[in-house]
């Protein structure tokens, strides 16, 4: 995991998250608990650190609730209003 391939994990983590029995707003802490699982199993580096600031200062966070809006339709994007 490093910076550039973070919104392929984030796409697997929550597709993964998806199929358990956890649903809610539980659903996004259980998947940036794994995020965050994977981040510190990394060797401490630059990279490292950049994942985690990125974790607590709330943008994957808010990458992962963009997603979600996006595919419950929240967005305006592609429509005709």
């Amino acid at each position: 995991i490093k910076p550039t391939t973070l919104s392929i994990i984030i796409k697997h983590v929550m597709e993964v998250v998806e199929n358990t029995p956890v649903k809610g707003k539980n659903q996004l802490n259980y998947a940036i608990l794994i995020i965050s699982d994977l981040v510190n199993e990394l060797e401490d580096g630059d990279e490292k650190t950049l994942l985690i600031n990125m974790i607590d200062n709330g943008s994957i966070k808010d990458t992962i609730e963009l997603v979600v809006d996006a595919s419950n339709g929240n967005l305006k994007i592609n429509k005709i209003v």
